[in-house]
């Protein structure tokens, strides 16, 4: 049986990147507003995605928290999917120009101030605001309607001696179009809590243990201001998450559930030289760097049912933004 089907992989993976990418492009037309001004409303309009993308680092590990005996190891297909809000869509202009965030921008139409996020695409007939910046009116970028984003992986999984366990997985980078090219990675380590407690050793069908996982991505897509070459936006996005993991554990299926801390960090930077931006006289380089802070409690639960040497999961976590993950996989 295959359990991975490439064409497949490959294409969740650009539906990914060239979605990020209609978004990311976008951001530069904000550089019309000045750069301390393109900062404020760039961090907004991409938060969403951000966040979207950090939901699908939490996914793709052998979340069972039995552990694989030694010697014994598991290879998965996983899809991850990770969910927009509702409530990031749309962005209110006139609280940030009222608050101080923009300075020297009006609203051309004050009535007019709702503007959509990288995660919702006003449609024909939607008025997008138009924003006066030293005496150049723009409307804002429009967003794409996108409520999720798809990132499969290849997980694997090996039982070592001390009641432990070795977790890695991988997206291998891809490019698409020049539209952009995606990496992921991540390692952890499992460890059964069940020596440790004698009351726990009168149930064989109870199992806990401890995870401690690191996962990393890297992003690029080329953009353009202005018709320039030679720029390009990069994200920059990881995770470092600790959890504690208990579940019931059968032959044919396990039921569980974990909580736990994870520090989550997401950076994306607008990179290459920029000339023409309003207000600025000379060349400007790097003009955007936009960082998110998304660390916090995690919860997940999921089920596992095996079959022989094959065994189908499905599980929801759910931290800052929400995501399932869904695999396919065998264990020798």
């Amino acid at each position: 049986m295959r359990l991975l089907n490439k064409p497949y992989t490959t294409l969740s993976i650009m539906l990914l990147i060239s979605n990020l990418s209609f978004a990311q492009k976008n951001i530069v037309d904000y550089l019309n507003y000045g750069v301390q001004n393109a900062q404020v409303l760039s961090k907004t309009y991409l938060h969403p995605y951000a966040g979207m993308i950090d939901a699908n680092l939490n996914g793709g590990w052998n979340s069972s928290p039995s552990v694989l005996r030694t010697g014994r190891f598991t290879l998965r297909y996983v899809h991850n999917q990770s969910y927009s809000k509702s409530a990031d869509q749309i962005t209110d202009l006139n609280s940030m120009i009222e608050s101080g965030k923009l300075t020297d921008i009006s609203l051309n139409n004050p009535e007019v101030y709702r503007a959509p996020t990288a995660v919702h695409r006003f449609l024909t007939g939607q008025e997008l605001p138009t924003l006066s910046y030293l005496g150049q009116d723009n409307d804002v970028p429009n967003g794409e309607d996108i409520s999720s984003l798809q990132l499969p992986m290849i997980s694997f999984a090996i039982g070592i001696p001390w009641g432990t366990e070795i977790n890695l997985k991988l997206t291998p980078p891809i490019e698409y179009n020049q539209l952009g090219k995606t990496l992921l990675w991540g390692a952890g380590v499992k460890h059964s809590l069940v020596p440790y407690f004698k009351f726990l050793q009168k149930y064989p069908f109870l199992e806990t243990s401890l995870m401690l996982t690191y996962t990393q991505l890297n992003a690029n897509s080329e953009v353009s201001y202005e018709q320039q070459k030679n720029q390009s936006l990069d994200v920059n996005s990881s995770v470092i998450s600790g959890r504690f993991m208990l579940g019931f554990v059968f032959h044919s299926f396990n039921l569980y559930g974990s909580a736990g801390y994870g520090s989550h960090n997401t950076t994306i930077d607008l990179l290459g030289d920029y000339t023409g931006i309003v207000g600025e006289t000379s060349t400007i380089s790097d003009p955007l760097k936009m960082e998110y802070d998304f660390s916090g409690a995690e919860y997940e639960a999921g089920v596992q049912v095996n079959l022989y040497f094959l065994s189908l999961q499905a599980s929801y976590h759910y931290s800052n933004y929400s995501a399932v993950s869904l695999a396919a996989g065998i264990t020798f």
